[in-house]
């Protein structure tokens, strides 16, 4: 399913009992084409009338005509959205692309992070991903069992000298 990009700034979700998955990308970033897969199955997975994905392009350089190629090219089907003044970015404190949050009604993080293990730094990739850490957040999410949890991301930076 192919989603048109929203160029309009992002909103925190509003709806009472509301979570949503914003996941910070960048297309020219390798470990987020890496994820595409893992991001279209968690939100296959998980996305309901309570859980809402959003792939969120923070950077000046992710101009909607290659946020559309990204999104074609690698079949991601969750909803895109540009952040080019970077509120949404600086509201969660997102340094890193890809690095998810989950956010509630309130707008309280209750996950920031990674989405598993499979990165150990840049470029370097374990065999085995021995830790699926956003897929097991959104499990508990849905069985009741809301912990707050922080894990490292590993990625490419978010541009944060585009505007000052």
């Amino acid at each position: 399913m192919q989603h048109s990009v929203v160029t309009e700034p992002a909103v925190m979700p509003i709806e009472k009992d509301s979570y949503t998955v914003y996941i910070f990308l960048s297309e020219e970033c390798p470990i987020c084409r890496y994820y595409v897969h893992d991001i279209n199955r968690l939100s296959e997975e998980y996305s309901s009338e309570q859980i809402n994905f959003v792939g969120v392009f923070p950077n000046f350089s992710s101009k909607t005509d290659k946020i559309e190629a990204f999104t074609k090219d690698f079949k991601l089907n969750i909803p895109t959205q540009t952040d080019y003044f970077k509120s949404l970015a600086k509201q969660l404190d997102a340094k890193l692309t890809p690095e998810v949050f989950v956010v509630n009604q309130n707008e309280e993080v209750l996950y920031r992070g990674r989405i598993d293990n499979a990165y150990v730094s840049l470029g370097n990739r374990r065999r085995v991903v021995t830790n699926h850490d956003l897929d097991d957040f959104l499990r508990n999410l849905q069985s009741g069992n809301v912990n707050h949890t922080q894990t490292e991301s590993i990625g490419c930076y978010i541009h944060y000298s585009d505007f000052n």
